[in-house]
């Protein structure tokens, strides 16, 4: 009796695995990929060359883009932007352009460290109490965070008082400040009135509080009436 040969089904799979590889596309690579890392570059770079605190220490996080992402290669250029108007804060939104006829746009978030020095109040200071030097002290911040400005030193002469209340500890800005009383309330002052002409000086009495150069109402020691003038220094006033 003649036996016939047996093939066994494991020695068949590695013949059907090479006729399903032959039968495969021969462009099976994946296509180039535009490399990301140079789109967070291109934003840095930008924020870096137009962020408004040149001369202080800056540094910034670079962007991670999701590595699924997937775009073409950028045979020019990156070219990266902002909206009109727009401005550079603590973290920044840039668009990232591929300027070419099948270009794309990727937006990013730049975000900025800056370290300067600035002024904080070394207790509570009131509202319309003078600040002298011995109230604020210097510390370094990140002024990226602070919207409203900063303070980095007083003027000459203790010239500021409290705008509002300030808090221990807290950053001093713009806002918080005004230039300090020439002139309180009740006190006696000379009613300067000047023209062309001439010059008088009377007393009066002050009915407000006042800096250099705002108005204050005044009430005239002689006749009683009450005039309106330019606090011009300590126990000055002028009428024009």
């Amino acid at each position: 009796m003649k036996l016939l040969p047996i093939f066994s089904l494991s020695s068949q799979i590695p013949i059907a695995l090479a006729l399903v590889m032959l039968l495969l596309p021969i462009n099976s690579v994946a296509a180039p990929a535009q490399r990301l890392e140079a789109i967070g570059e291109a934003a840095v770079d930008f924020v870096r060359s137009n962020h408004p605190w040149q001369g202080l220490n800056v540094s910034f996080e670079q962007p991670t883009l999701d590595e699924r992402l997937s775009l073409s290669p950028c045979e020019a250029p990156l070219q990266a932007s902002m909206p009109i108007g727009g401005r550079i804060a603590k973290r920044t939104s840039i668009a990232v352009k591929c300027p070419t006829a099948a270009g794309w746009t990727i937006h990013v978030s730049v975000i900025a460290n800056a370290e300067a020095s600035v002024l904080v109040a070394r207790r509570a200071i009131s509202r319309h109490e003078q600040i002298h030097a011995n109230d604020v002290m210097e510390a370094s911040r990140d002024i990226t965070s602070l919207p409203y400005g900063y303070l980095s030193e007083l003027p000459i002469g203790d010239a500021l008082q409290a705008k509002t209340g300030i808090a221990q500890g807290a950053v001093i800005t713009p806002g918080m400040t005004q230039a300090a009383d020439v002139i309180k309330r009740g006190d006696i002052v000379a009613i300067e009135l000047s023209d062309t002409r001439m010059a008088i000086s009377m007393r009066g009495v002050a009915l407000a509080d006042a800096a250099a150069g705002e108005l204050v109402a005044v009430k005239n020691s002689q006749s009683g009436r009450t005039v309106q003038g330019q606090a011009m220094a300590s126990g000055r006033v002028r009428i024009q």
